[in-house]
């Protein structure tokens, strides 16, 4: 199912497939990869139901994306948010040596297509949000962790454990690597 959702993402960013009309081999329309998305979800949910393993991928962009809602009063739209969240994790992805420049620009060129926020604010103080995320219920001992991308749809892994501890200084790069 992911592969499909992936699928189906590419070619309607090729402008091969129309939003609302389904595709011929997948039995999805844009308008229904939502529905995709939820079931994804709860697979992931259901075999990982204490988050202990696979379920951490399901943060990915979210580490970031909540410490900015929490930094912007929720001023900030949750899925705006976590796509500046997805835009760092991404950053910090490549600054780590884990995915390459084409990965990384894939994940924006998706981004942008359906309209979402690519750059952090400048007006973000990069310090403040590294505090918020440290203090965030994902955080283990008060040090933020990440889902390292290795390639779009492909999280790494070590002993079934699917996001990291990032030194606050690489953080930190990564959002002023990603302001406007």
């Amino acid at each position: 199912k992911q592969k499909d959702l992936q699928v189906l993402l590419e070619k309607f960013e090729k402008g091969i497939l129309v939003a609302d009309v389904p595709h011929p081999v997948l039995p999805i329309s844009l308008a229904n990869a939502g529905k995709i998305v939820t079931i994804l979800k709860k697979e992931i949910v259901e075999k990982d139901p204490k988050e202990n393993g696979l379920r951490q991928i399901l943060n990915f962009g979210h580490t970031f994306g909540h410490a900015l809602e929490l930094f912007s009063g929720f001023r900030i739209k949750h899925g705006f948010a976590v796509s500046q969240g997805v835009m760092v994790e991404a950053e910090i992805s490549f600054l780590t040596g884990n995915l390459s420049i084409d990965g990384k620009n894939g994940i924006m060129k998706l981004l942008k297509k359906f309209g979402f926020p690519l750059a952090v604010d400048s007006g973000i103080d990069a310090d403040k949000i590294i505090e918020l995320m440290a203090s965030g219920k994902k955080s283990k001992k008060q040090k933020p962790r990440f889902v390292i991308l290795e390639n779009i749809g492909t999280a790494k892994s070590h002993a079934n454990n699917f996001s990291f501890e990032i030194e606050n200084k690489l953080i930190k790069k990564s959002i002023v690597n990603c302001r406007k």
